[in-house]
């Protein structure tokens, strides 16, 4: 692997549940980088849950503070960066990352995904909705998933 050259940020996206997290760390382990969670990084700011972000103050000031965290991130070396699921989904966001790093898309079945995370509080932006609403939620943010540079089922 000594002559595989890695950009210093690498950026994974996905759907609610695809793993981001999990993928990330285990990328992080094998290319010695340090594994860095967008959401984590949004909360410290806050001093707040994003579930207390939303119901306090709307999903709009978590976007925005989403945001903001995430071009804090360019600064940072020999990193994984686990974004949130609807990260790349605001304006500009994903071309951000393709410009400060690698992406990475964890492509998962869209029907195991619902069924783990329609029931999880975690999960204010999905929580208690529908299939359909979920698929809908999906489908809307596909085409953003599809500009990462990387693709990882």
């Amino acid at each position: 692997m000594s002559n595989l050259r890695v950009h210093p940020r690498i950026y994974v996206v996905g759907f609610m549940g695809a793993g981001k997290t999990s993928r990330g760390r285990e990328m992080a382990n094998l290319l010695n980088y340090q594994f860095v969670d967008l959401d984590q990084l949004v909360e410290a700011a806050a001093g707040k849950t994003i579930s207390q972000i939303i119901a306090e103050s709307g999903e709009q000031a978590f976007r925005t503070l989403e945001l903001e965290q995430l071009k804090n991130t360019a600064l940072f070396d020999r990193s994984i960066i686990a974004t949130g699921g609807g990260t790349p989904c605001q304006p500009g966001a994903m071309e951000w990352m393709n410009e400060h790093g690698w992406t990475a898309w964890i492509k998962a079945d869209i029907q195991t995904r619902i069924q783990q995370i329609s029931n999880d509080p975690n999960r204010p932006l999905a929580f208690m909705k529908s299939e359909k609403e979920l698929k809908a939620l999906y489908e809307q943010r596909l085409p953003f998933y599809k500009k990462a540079r990387q693709i990882f089922l």
